[in-house]
């Protein structure tokens, strides 16, 4: 075979097959998107201690669902960025359930409890601050770096509220193998001037984000990470994982006169992880720490209205803002309790 008739014969293979990504693209954008939960990648950065961070300023990116989230000039998810002259400074740590992950960003837990506390009378006074800290696949090693930066940057928090999920064991082992840090975000110096079109690849075409998905689930495999849908369930409840950062957070707020309210994300009908909102309830009684109870609050609300979702009907699932209302009220309780006793 000559060398021009191996050159024409490599160029019509590579034109048979360019075409055919295009079609497979071009029909799988049409009939089949693929919108994976957690964010737009382009909304974040890399950092050297957690692996990843929101930038700054206001994003709203549309898959199936709106993601918004507005990121102040500190770091944190809040519309202000002056924490200064309050009453209470309260830290909210967690991660996309505190986040707001999946819901315009004034249906988060976090900024309803901000309302239900400055609102007595019904006009807004910003008395006690809700610090937003949460973020997507932030687990208990991240929540105490990110709570020991913003103690150190916004000043010593009155309250900490921690709300714990599931997922949090999965995220801690994802964090400590180095996985977090190998994210396709802006600035990350492991892709250097490839991270661009690698994260325009893998987030931005349908076939990308595919393999993508694949490699992440090959990943998570080999450190033992499985997806919920995967997941048997446990005797064990994920929350005993959490147990150190707990104590800390304890212990932290013991040593400086700080109220701590903990919570789970996730409700005794959990499936994979049925014990966990049970076993942080009963450790919160015996070690003297407030408990975010929402969860008989909003069976009342199923009871009565069974066929009202509980979670969104979108990629990111995650609560519908009437929960998030619940689980603010749970966390506001003792809180209003510590206001009242400051006004006596």
């Amino acid at each position: 075979m000559g060398l021009r008739h191996f050159s024409k014969l490599m160029g019509a293979w590579l034109l048979v097959g360019g075409v055919t990504v295009v079609f497979v693209e071009v029909g799988l954008r049409l009939a089949a998107p693929l919108h994976v939960a957690g964010g737009y990648v382009g909304n974040f950065q890399y950092d050297e201690e957690l692996g990843f961070r929101m930038k700054t300023g206001y994003f709203s990116n549309v898959t199936d669902f709106k993601q918004e989230m507005f990121v102040n000039e500190l770091g944190t998810i809040n519309f202000i960025d002056e924490f200064s002259g309050h009453r209470n400074l309260i830290f909210a740590l967690g991660d996309s359930y505190t986040q707001g992950t999946g819901l315009p960003m004034d249906s988060s837990y976090p900024i309803q409890l901000d309302l239900l506390l400055n609102t007595p009378d019904g006009e807004y006074r910003p008395d006690n601050l809700v610090v937003n800290l949460g973020l997507a696949a932030y687990g208990g090693d991240q929540i105490l770096i990110v709570y020991k930066r913003f103690r150190d940057l916004i000043g010593q928090p009155d309250v900490i509220l921690y709300l714990g999920c599931s997922n949090d064991a999965d995220d801690d082992r994802m964090f400590r193998s180095g996985y977090r840090h190998r994210s396709l975000v802006s600035g990350n110096p492991h892709y250097g001037m490839l991270q661009k079109p690698l994260a325009w690849l893998t987030h931005g075409t349908e076939i990308g984000k595919r393999v993508n998905y694949l490699r992440g689930v090959a990943a998570r495999r080999r450190m033992g990470v499985t997806d919920a849908a995967d997941r048997q369930p446990s005797s064990t409840p994920v929350a005993v994982s959490q147990r150190e950062s707990i104590e800390w957070l304890r212990n932290e707020a013991e040593e400086n006169g700080a109220l701590l309210v903990v919570g789970w994300a996730n409700g005794p009908d959990y499936a994979p992880d049925p014990n966990s909102y049970q076993w942080l309830k009963e450790w919160a009684r015996d070690n003297g720490v407030a408990f975010a109870d929402w969860y008989p609050g909003v069976e009342s609300v199923r009871r009565s209205m069974p066929a009202l979702p509980a979670t969104n009907d979108h990629s990111s699932g995650h609560y519908r803002s009437w929960v998030n209302t619940f689980i603010a009220r749970a966390f506001a309780k003792p809180i209003q309790a510590r206001i009242d006793s400051q006004a006596e």
